[in-house]
């Protein structure tokens, strides 16, 4: 028996093998729509309206009115958007 025979036999060989495949299978077939998708939605918890009114508070010695926490809230998503672009463009 040669080198190249013995080789073929290692079970090692075989499962680095299989799992080469699965994971093309995986790569081809996966749902690239869904991913993409997950990543734009930007979801602002109540925890997250609860921490920037803090601050607010923190800051102004009161609690904001309505249209300050509108504004607050409209804030923070823009600089996570802007935030996310610019890890989109590689700026980090």
């Amino acid at each position: 028996m040669g080198l190249g025979n013995k080789f073929l036999r290692e079970p090692l060989l075989h499962f680095l093998l299989i799992g080469a495949a699965l994971f093309a299978v995986y790569y081809i077939t996966r749902d690239k729509s869904y991913s993409d998708k997950s990543k734009d939605i930007i979801v602002i918890s109540s925890s997250d309206i609860n921490r920037l009114a803090y601050f607010f508070e923190k800051t102004w010695r009161r609690p904001p009115n309505d249209k300050e926490l509108r504004g607050i809230v409209d804030d923070y998503l823009e600089e996570e958007v802007l935030y996310r672009e610019a890890l989109r463009l590689g700026l980090d």
